[in-house]
């Protein structure tokens, strides 16, 4: 399908926006409202890297939104994984790794999800996505490690999510519910333990 045409809203985010044409000045910040990037800008701003690439060839777009799948697929792999490692489930390092696998290769031959890889304007999903991914992931590294660095990972994942697509913000929510259910155990706990980050 790499070669497909382009379809749908695949002709207002893509061919149909002239904010991709270009990185400087940056008007990929500013897409138009009724493309499907319109508030979207980050994932606007991958779609003019795409057109830097390849200019209207369907198939560098569509070559990166299998390489966001795959990122997708793996991020997936070592969250399911570590989450498999908590004290309150410890499955065991052979069985998380296992678990996780058979997830991840779900997931990510899903045609639901399979789906957004050959429809570009499906890109918005994709990287939103990732960025839910990347959040939880690295939010469930900080609970752990204490690093700052993984609550600043988690903290810049979540804001390009939501410049991504807007059901982005749900993951704050479903970080705190993380928190309070398998990391620190409790509501107060979870909050006198990460409230900076939450915030």
């Amino acid at each position: 399908g790499l070669s497909g045409e382009f379809v749908l809203d695949d002709f207002g985010s893509v061919v149909g926006n002239p904010t991709i044409r270009a990185l400087w000045p940056p008007q990929w910040m500013f897409p138009p409202i009724d493309a499907g990037t319109g508030g979207r800008p980050f994932s606007n701003l991958t779609l003019a890297l795409d057109h830097q690439l390849g200019g209207l060839s369907p198939r560098q777009y569509r070559l990166t939104n299998v390489a966001l799948h795959l990122a997708n697929a793996l991020t997936l792999f070592a969250l399911v994984r570590r989450i498999a490692l908590l004290p309150g489930i410890a499955l065991g390092a052979r069985s998380a790794v296992t678990f996780a696998t058979v997830t991840a290769t779900i997931w990510a031959a899903h045609p639901l999800t399979t789906a957004a890889v050959g429809y570009i304007s499906q890109r918005t999903e994709v990287l939103m996505a990732l960025c839910v991914l990347q959040t939880v992931h690295a939010f469930l590294r900080f609970a752990v490690t204490r690093r700052c660095a993984w609550g600043w990972l988690a903290v810049v994942a979540a804001s390009l999510g939501m410049a991504s697509k807007e059901g982005m913000v749900a993951v704050p929510v479903l970080v705190w519910l993380l928190d309070v259910k398998l990391i620190s155990g409790g509501a107060r706990a979870a909050w006198r333990a990460h409230r900076w980050l939450h915030c």
